[in-house]
């Protein structure tokens, strides 16, 4: 089973020992080839330093309330610079098309499965529209089936009824 990416955007994030307020959880960060959990993006409203990136081995505890983590942090003033490998959930998948290998439209990602216990993306949640989805409901793809991240799009291998 996994955890929705939606669930958990907005959280907040404090320091375990400290119970230092850090934000709200804004993105995940992924590996592209491997689907390995990079790290967590906290969001505050500071004017200086709005994002604060947490390594996953940093990350301490998930619960309904709130994550807590050790440590700062690494600041950052605009965006967290990603390198090439790094994939950005709230950028780089969500909400892009979805494509089958041979082309076909699958519909866009609505949603992003995590397990959290493993430290993996686990699955990819696509839908057409709002009406499609409630007649025939969304499609699961799960990650170790996505072939290639675009610019614009996803490329799945196949996909299974939700």
């Amino acid at each position: 089973m996994y955890e929705s990416f939606l669930k958990w955007k907005g959280k907040k994030i404090y320091g375990k020992d400290t119970n230092k307020y850090y934000g709200r959880l804004s993105d995940i960060l992924v590996n592209k080839d491997t689907s390995m959990i990079i790290g967590i993006i906290s969001k505050n409203d500071s004017l200086i330093y709005k994002h604060r990136l947490f390594l996953i081995k940093d990350v301490i505890k998930w619960d309904e309330v709130c994550i807590y983590v050790k440590g700062y942090g690494e600041k950052f003033v605009k965006v967290v610079p990603l390198f090439e490998n790094f994939k950005s959930c709230e950028n780089d998948i969500y909400g892009k098309s979805a494509v089958y290998s041979d082309g076909t439209r699958a519909g866009r990602v609505r949603n992003i499965g995590f397990n959290f216990e493993a430290g993996e993306l686990a699955a990819f949640e696509v839908g057409s529209s709002l009406v499609q989805d409630l007649l025939s409901g969304r499609l699961i793809c799960p990650a170790q089936n996505t072939v290639n991240y675009l610019q614009d799009c996803i490329v799945l291998e196949k996909a299974d009824k939700f």
